[in-house]
This record gives C-alpha cells, structure tokens and sequence, in this order.
C-alpha cells in the first residue's frame, strides 16, 4: 500500500512523459530509477534506454542501470558486457561485480567457479570503501560467494567466503545495524564446518548465534536454515 499515491502519481506521469520526449540525460536516470523503485520496470528500461553515456557525468552507473534492465530481460550476455563495462569505467565500485558474481553463479557456479574468484580477487584488489560510500562492501560480495559455494556443497570454499565475510564485517557496520546480517554470516559459517563433517564445531556455532538472539521468531529462522539439527 503506497503511503503517498499522488506523489507517486505524478512521479509516474513525469516519467511516462519523459519516455516520449527528450529530458536531459540527468532527468531521465533520475525518473528511471525512481520508475524501478515504485515497481514500473517497464518505465525504467524505456528509460534508461534512452540516456547516452556521452552526455551524463557518470557513465558507468548509466551501463550498470542498462545491466539491470537486460536482466530483467533475462538477457545474460548483454548485461555481463555491460557490468564489465561499467565496472572498467568506475573500478573502486562493488555493484557490478557482485551482480556479475550473481550471474556467474546462477548460470553454472562449478563451470565458472574460477571466474568467480577471479572477480572477487580483482574486486579486493580495486574496491575502495573510503572513496565510495555505498550499502554494500567486500562483506557483502563474500557473503554471497559463500552462500552460492554452500548451495553447491563447495563446504571449504564456503567457509573461507564467511570467514572472509566475517572478518570484514566492521565495513559493513557503518551503514546498518548488523545483528541480523552477523546471525547470516555466522549461520553460513556454521553449516559450511558441519558439512565437511566438524559437527560439534558447527553445534557451538549455532549455540553463539542462539545465545544472543532473543526473539523467538528469529531464533526460528536461524534454526530452519541451518542444515544439522538444531534442538
């Protein structure tokens, strides 16, 4: 339920309008993102569509925009192309390759594993959180490595990838409160030792993250992803 409808409105009439003449470069990357906040997808790839990265400041955001529309479009290849794209033009950012890292992993995570690491070693190296203030960090890119390594069975990788994560998670806590993503990492730590067979590693894990969780819902959730038993 939207709380402000006819602003909302107006932000979708100025959008729509937009898609049929010619706002400057600046105004149509804002009303094509503002269009994907509100749910118009469509909006937002008509767009985008239309900015030329000649004429914006920040072409690279522009290419990571067009990335995200050809996913939508399910159009792997050309979104691949453009996230290197973007990620050569502003090579301290972090969100293309954590979507390439994504890409990567859902088409064939063992037949690309190695471009894989590869991304994330060239991402450690250039990723510079001082210089580029953003909701995500190298915490975020290995906690997503870890979590597609996990679902692969890849139990070693995916604990060096929490282990990482955890590690570098005092990034991540300038931005948001951490409780929560805390209780993921060290959920995906936990299951990555039980399944190389460390059961009562795994166990003590759990019984840390349980301890200093109060609710009782979470404590539901944190059990249900955990592959041991958690009595």
């Amino acid at each position: 339920q939207s709380h402000h409808p006819i602003l909302e409105g107006k932000v979708i009439a100025l959008a729509e309008r937009a898609a049929k003449a010619g706002d400057t470069s600046e105004d149509l990357v804002l009303l094509a993102v503002l269009s994907k906040n509100l749910g118009r997808s469509d909006l937002f790839a008509q767009l985008i569509r239309k900015v030329s990265t000649k004429s914006v400041k920040d072409a690279g955001y522009v290419d990571y925009l067009n990335a995200v529309s050809k996913i939508e479009e399910k159009k792997l290849e050309d979104a691949t192309a453009l996230l290197e794209q973007s990620w050569s033009r502003n090579q301290y950012a972090i969100e293309p390759p954590i979507l390439l890292v994504n890409i990567l992993g859902q088409q064939n995570f063992v037949a690309n594993e190695k471009k894989i690491l590869e991304t994330m070693a060239r991402t450690e190296k250039e990723f510079d959180g001082d210089k580029y203030v953003t909701p995500f960090s190298l915490v975020s890119l290995h906690y997503r490595v870890g979590t597609l390594a996990l679902q692969h069975k890849n139990f070693p990788l995916a604990e060096a990838q929490f282990n990482k994560a955890h590690d570098r998670r005092s990034t991540w806590k300038k931005y948001v409160a951490s409780d929560d993503f805390d209780n993921m990492i060290d959920i995906g730590r936990a299951n990555a030792v039980y399944g190389q067979g460390r059961k009562a590693e795994a166990k003590d894990r759990l019984e840390k993250i349980l301890k200093r969780t109060k609710d009782a819902r979470s404590r539901e959730s944190i059990c249900a992803q955990y592959i041991g038993e958690c009595a």
